[in-house]
């Protein structure tokens, strides 16, 4: 029987023992390791200091898939360091149990970490960091002092598997000269503080072991970046689709000279806020929503829908804030917000954006999930040096504020040599087969093209329901835009204010002759795009230099007033196609087609108030129309160069046999 126990006693060494252990104590800390029953390695933990802190040190620290047991039923320790010494990454695949007291668990690998599968159970905070651990000693509010773990990263990366991490933490903390996440991330605690941070870059970060373990919202650590670092103009971070983070809280933080973040994936603050700051550049193509702010803060900014599912930044109950250095681009996303953020000095309105040099929003295609959107429960203010709007929409439920040097609310049009001339050309159709196929048809094609949008039929939009859209700039390019206010004022103050209605679509008029006369046909989709801006109240349009209205529409439904040295409006013709059939005219009742050019816009109107035009020069109206329920006032006389009309364009070209009789 004793030989039986020693043969078992063996076999179970040569299972469980040295030779196969992921964990490996490196023998300066009185750690030691075990494997239970269950094949799970369990750590007896140095016994805990004065500061509450058990410190064990490992040359190699791997969980697989049996995962691990962290024993703290001796050592009631309040922060447990597992810190690695070896020279090989950590492979974390498994779950980790603090067995007895709960603890704040800090896994500190310098070579860096891989995690994948993993959840952790009965924990305070958790910190994944690749550094080395030292310690400062630093007074309390009772007169004594204690020991502060510090980690200084400056190499490394943890890279989070598609497996991911899950818990019940009162925080996950990641820390690391880079990270990536290719998994989930879910911090499971109910707690409206608890939270998920990404922390990368080369960083000093400090660590209070008196936190206590029921305060989620706690001051964990203070963290600095070091001020000698590298530049480096990488992505730090990198959350790759299909990965996603969710917690109460999500801060994300690049502290490298130039490094940023990319972001495919989908987060969500499900309580409270979210945050990302790098000095680098910030790209986004996942969802963002948080229950609470949004702040981003880098040197670029970037927003793209690049599948079916539309790239988003959604701030369901506070605000969305925005600052960069230079640019921030919102190619086809939706960006939200709802009210002001009183505790951020840059935020303003429920969508504030704070952009060093160019903002640029755009339409990519013809779908709604493409289109650039900017929403807020209530104000929108834009601070930029350029603002661009290609054919998307800025929609605030109360009122919007843009400041610039240069608003070019424009619709992209296809530019090519030729376009809006009309083009002719004859050739030889058909052969006749009643001429024994020796003749050919005569054709005479007309075509009149304007081009398309690139991003589809939509208007640049900027729509406020009940208060005032303020635009202060210097120069304001509108080409197909539409400002729509419900309630309240549209002002505009600018040097030069150019407002066009956007001309897009195809005419073509085609005549096909043979003996017995010609067949006409032919399609139009020409028309305009945007051109119209209306407010419930006044209009009150203030240029230095120049106002021109070219096939728009200033509609007003109180006063509409323009002061400017020179202002004009003119309308924009439209072509459609229309066919009828010819009767007598023809043998073979062929059919006629004509060109229909119509006056559209040139506008200016004042439903029940007055039109009031303060100017140096007269009034150019060509083709346009001026009225005013209220009456007109005016300084300078109103030159009605040409009134509005609609003009038949018939294209004649004789060719059957009996067209000159009939």
């Amino acid at each position: 029987m004793e030989c039986n126990k020693l043969a078992l006693g063996l076999l179970l060494i040569v299972i469980f023992g040295k030779g196969n252990a992921e964990i490996i104590a490196d023998g300066s800390t009185t750690t030691s390791v075990s494997v239970d029953s269950a094949g799970r390695e369990v750590i007896e933990i140095a016994p805990a200091n004065s500061s509450r802190i058990s410190h064990n040190r490992y040359s190699q620290f791997n969980v697989d898939s049996n995962g691990i047991i962290i024993n703290n039923r001796l050592a009631a320790a309040r922060t447990i360091i597992n810190e690695v010494t070896g020279t090989s990454s950590s492979e974390i695949n498994g779950e980790i149990r603090v067995q007895g007291t709960r603890a704040h668990l800090i896994i500190a690998n310098p070579n860096g970490i891989n995690i994948s599968g993993t959840t952790f159970y009965n924990t305070g905070a958790v910190g994944l960091a690749t550094g080395t651990v030292s310690y400062i000693t630093r007074p309390t509010p009772l007169g004594g002092t204690q020991d502060n773990p510090v980690i200084l990263t400056g190499e490394g990366a943890i890279v989070v598997g598609e497996g991911g991490i899950a818990g019940v933490m009162n925080r996950l903390d990641l820390i690391s000269k880079n990270i990536a996440i290719e998994g989930e991330l879910n911090n499971e605690h109910d707690s409206p503080f608890a939270s998920i941070q990404l922390k990368a870059g080369e960083s000093s970060t400090e660590f209070n072991p008196n936190l206590s373990i029921a305060d989620p919202g706690g001051q964990w650590y203070d963290s600095e970046a070091i001020a000698d670092a590298v530049a480096n103009e990488s992505l730090a971070i990198d959350i790759t689709r299909p990965a996603s983070i969710l917690a109460s809280s999500i801060q994300i933080v690049v502290t490298d000279q130039g490094a940023g973040v990319r972001l495919l994936g989908d987060t969500a603050a499900s309580q409270n806020n979210f945050t990302i700051s790098a000095d680098g550049h910030i790209q986004i193509e996942g969802e963002v929503i948080a229950a609470g702010n949004i702040a981003l803060s880098s040197a670029t900014v970037e927003v793209k829908t690049t599948s079916e599912k539309q790239a988003k930044i959604e701030s369901q109950n506070a605000a969305l804030t925005i600052n960069t250095l230079t640019h921030f681009n919102n190619f086809g996303g939706l960006l939200s917000g709802a009210i002001q953020d009183p505790s951020n000095d840059q935020s303003h309105a429920g969508i504030t954006l704070n952009i060093g040099s160019i903002f640029t929003q755009s339409t990519l295609g013809e779908s709604e999930v493409q289109r650039g959107v900017l929403f807020s429960l209530t104000d929108i203010d834009i601070n930029a040096d350029v603002v661009n709007n290609h054919a998307g929409r800025m929609l605030s439920n109360t009122g919007m504020t843009l400041d610039a040097s240069q608003f070019n609310n424009t619709v992209i049009v296809d530019d090519f040599s030729g376009r809006g001339e009309e083009i002719s050309r004859d050739f030889d159709g058909r052969h006749l087969w009643y001429m024994g196929f020796l003749v050919q048809e005569r054709v005479h094609e007309t075509v009149l093209d304007y081009g398309e949008p690139i991003s589809g039929r939509y208007s640049s939009e900027l729509i406020a329901n009940t208060g005032d859209i303020d635009i202060n700039v210097q120069t304001l390019n509108s080409i197909g835009s539409e400002i729509t206010i419900n309630d309240g004022d549209l002002i505009i103050d600018a040097e030069t204010i150019y407002h066009e209605a956007a001309m897009a679509g195809r005419a073509k008029l085609t005549l096909h002759c043979e003996l017995g006369g010609c067949d006409r046909d032919g399609y139009s989709t020409v028309d305009l795009i945007g051109g119209q801006w209306q407010a419930s109240g006044d209009i009150n349009l203030t240029a230095t230099t120049s106002i021109e209205n070219i096939g728009g529409t200033f509609l007003a439904i109180n006063d509409l007033i323009l002061t400017s040295p020179t202002i004009s409006t003119s309308s924009l013709q439209t072509v459609d196609v229309l066919t009828r059939n010819q009767g007598l005219r023809s043998l073979f009742f062929h059919d006629d087609g004509l060109w229909v050019q119509t006056d559209q816009g040139g506008a200016l109107l004042a439903n029940m108030g007055r039109l009031v035009i303060a100017s140096n020069n007269e009034l150019i109206v060509d083709g346009g129309v001026v009225d005013a329920g209220g009456g007109i006032e005016s300084n300078v006389a109103i030159n009605i160069v040409r009134e509005p009309s609609t003009t038949d364009l018939m294209i004649r070209k004789h060719g059957g046999l009996l067209s000159d009789i009939f």
